[in-house]
C-alpha cells in the first residue's frame, strides 16, 4: 500500500471548488453530531440497523438533502441519484458498529468489509 497526500489523491478540479464558510461549519457540526450519536448508540449496544439512521440524518442534513436514502436489496444503505427508489444508486454504504473492529481497514490490511 502506498500512502499519498490529499493534494495528490484529489483530482485538481476538486481543489478549485471553494465551499462557503457557512457550509463548512454546518458540515462540521453535523459530522460531530453524527459521530457522537453513533458512539452513544454503540455504547448502548444498539444494532447496525439503528446506527444507520444516524448516517441517514447526517447525509440528509449535508450533501444529499434532495436524494432518496434507504436500503437496496442487500446493501446496508444506498444514496440514490434522485428522489425515489426508482432512481439509480450513486453511493453504497456498508454500515458497521464502531465496536466491531475486525471489519475495519487498517494500515496493513485494506481488504475489509467496512472499506
Amino acid at each position: 500500500m502506498n500512502k499519498i497526500n490529499t493534494r495528490k489523491a484529489l483530482n485538481p478540479a476538486y481543489r478549485k471548488h471553494k465551499p462557503l464558510r457557512k457550509d463548512v461549519n454546518k458540515f462540521i457540526k453535523e459530522l460531530k453530531q453524527c459521530l457522537q450519536t453513533v458512539k452513544h448508540s454503540d455504547d448502548n449496544g444498539e444494532s447496525e440497523e439503528h446506527i444507520k439512521s444516524h448516517f441517514i440524518h447526517f447525509f440528509k442534513n449535508t450533501f444529499y438533502t434532495d436524494n432518496y436514502i434507504n436500503t437496496k436489496e442487500r446493501i446496508d444503505l444506498a444514496i440514490y441519484t434522485g428522489k425515489t427508489a426508482k432512481s439509480d444508486v450513486s453511493v453504497i454504504i456498508e454500515a458497521k458498529k464502531p465496536s466491531n473492529k475486525s471489519e475495519f481497514l487498517t494500515d496493513t490490511s485494506l481488504n475489509r468489509k467496512a472499506l
